[in-house]
Parts: C-alpha cells; sequence; structure tokens
C-alpha cells in the first residue's frame, strides 16, 4: 500500500515527464510485468534451486 502511496504522490506531479518518456517506460513496464509473474506462472520454488 505505501508503494501505491509513494508512486502516486511522485507519478502525478511528473506527469508532463512521464507523458513526454512513454516511449521509454513502455518498455521497461513490460519486462518488470514479466519478472513480477513469470516466477508465479512456472511455480518456481527458490528453497529447491542448488545452492552453489
Amino acid at each position: 500500500m505505501a508503494a501505491i502511496a509513494v508512486s502516486s504522490a511522485v507519478g502525478y506531479p511528473a506527469l508532463a515527464w512521464v507523458g513526454s518518456h512513454t516511449g521509454e517506460i513502455g518498455p521497461l513496464t513490460t519486462v518488470v510485468v514479466f519478472l513480477a509473474t513469470y516466477p508465479m506462472m512456472v511455480n518456481v520454488r527458490v528453497e529447491a534451486s542448488p545452492r552453489g
């Protein structure tokens, strides 16, 4: 919940900047969403990974 509040507090004043940089933000958003959802989709078990 705190992350939502912080991102809103930072994002709304920077609305013009975000609007002019959507080309750079779009792919970054895609990568972040992929990295957040992929482990859930493949049911990654970090504790089962070999320790090196």
